[in-house]
């Protein structure tokens, strides 16, 4: 049924796995329509006797907790997608929705292939250590259950995607095994948003804007339903420093996916780029409640709410001395007037990128010098990162508030031109996708 709603372009419905979330936190109605903007909610129950099947469902208006519609249907099991096809139908009658052309029809598969995906999907949004292994055990049972199902094949690709940069797939023979998902995915469905989607990321990743922001605008045509790749399309936005149009696409991926916590995370980082400091903490350490990582940006967050004297709390469960580490330390030390321990750390962070100069050396070393105003040290150290085309951490944070203090310095335009990134190139670049009310 999710399917078929969701196929409705001017409806917006909370995903499935989210939607099931309400359920298993016992959420009231009440709170599910303030906290998470739900107008109508679908519940129901399904029993079965045999070879019989009993569902249940009803269509409620959350704003007066009203019924709108309900239903009874008892049918034999084999029956159950034509059930999920009449309630869609009727969900859009209760909502008086004129449609452009005929609902799509629920696409038969094993329910167990269903919740197999539904639970590789999760281990993506948690990532909490060999994420792409994880994800394969229960992709290759469902595809083995359903070798055409498209989502599960989706799934499979972006799992040892993940393994390639975990180490449990050769990294060189994954550019072949894409190209061959890729085309097994157009071969099923010639439209695939997927495989749009995909070909935005390789352009993003190659510099290329213009073509990145066109796939993301044609994938957003087709598909405004998958979260993850909403998710992804607010981060070219943000990359480009179009953060209104980033900041109402992330709002669009967490409103339809409230469990998607790779969403969560993103959406805190462009509160934080938008300068919400506040709202931006609260929704990163939401995303810490369940998942790891994102210690830089919630100290920054701090650092801009006023609150460094929290950062090194942060870190005490990180017991290495990482680049990341030094260098939140140096700036929270910095703006809490403890300019010892801020040059200590500093020295420290010098120290590595003499013994080893590598980009990530260079890139952490710049933010401090930049947050510290030593200019001329965090130009030395960026202008050589702007070298190659590639993808880099610098490309995707340009717009990231730690350079603020170098922005007005004529060499951060001469900075942009190198990456390929100036403002003229930006504003000439339409990407601001239709989304749903």
């Amino acid at each position: 049924i999710h399917f078929l709603l969701n196929s409705i372009r001017d409806l917006r419905v909370i995903a499935q796995r989210s939607a099931a979330r309400f359920h298993e936190d016992k959420l009231e109605i009440a709170e599910i329509r303030d906290v998470h903007k739900v107008g109508h909610l679908l519940e129901g129950s399904v029993r079965m006797a045999g070879k019989r099947v009993r569902v249940t469902a009803r269509l409620i208006d959350t704003s007066t907790e009203t019924q709108l519609w309900t239903d009874v249907y008892e049918r034999d099991l084999e029956d159950v997608f034509e059930i999920q096809n009449d309630i869609a139908a009727n969900v859009v009658h209760g909502l008086k929705i004129e449609l452009a052309e005929k609902i799509a029809e629920a696409r038969r598969t094993d329910p167990e292939v269903v919740a197999l995906v539904q639970q590789a999907r999760m281990i993506f949004q948690v990532r909490d250590g060999d994420v792409g292994q994880k994800m394969t055990q229960l992709l290759e049972r469902a595809l083995e259950l359903d070798p055409d199902y498209l989502p599960a094949i989706e799934w499979m690709n972006n799992a040892v995607w993940l393994r390639s940069l975990e180490g449990t797939y050769p990294a060189e023979d994954f550019p072949e095994y894409d190209r061959a998902m890729r085309a097994r995915l157009l071969e099923l469905d010639p439209q695939n948003a997927y495989v749009i989607f995909s070909e935005g990321w390789d352009y993003w990743e190659a510099g290329d804007w213009e073509r990145a922001s066109d796939a993301y605008q044609r994938g957003l045509a087709i598909n405004l339903t998958d979260s993850s790749q909403v998710r992804t399309a607010a981060m070219v936005a943000r990359s480009m420093g179009k953060l209104d149009v980033a900041l109402r696409l992330i709002e669009h991926a967490v409103a339809i996916d409230p469990y998607c916590f790779q969403c969560i995370r993103i959406y805190s980082q462009l509160l934080l780029f938008n300068g919400d400091y506040s709202r931006a903490i609260v929704e990163r350490e939401r995303y810490l409640a369940v998942a790891t990582g994102g210690y830089v940006d919630l100290s920054m967050m701090l650092v801009l709410a006023g609150r460094p004297d929290e950062v090194p709390a942060l870190w005490e469960s990180s017991p290495d001395r990482s680049l990341q580490k030094l260098a939140s330390l140096a700036i929270a030390a910095h703006e809490s007037g403890d300019e010892t321990a801020a040059q200590q750390y500093l020295e420290e962070l010098e120290e590595r990128y003499a013994s080893e100069a590598n980009s990530d050396t260079q890139y952490n070393l710049a933010r401090v010098h930049a947050w510290f105003g030593s200019k001329d040290r965090a130009f030395e150290l960026l202008m050589p990162m702007a070298r190659d085309s590639g993808f880099d951490e610098l490309r995707t944070r340009l717009f990231d508030p730690v350079w603020r203090d170098l922005r007005d310095d004529p060499r951060w335009q001469e900075l942009r031109e190198r990456l390929g990134m100036s403002q003229e190139r930006f504003d000439a670049i339409e990407f601001d996708p239709w989304l749903p009310e």
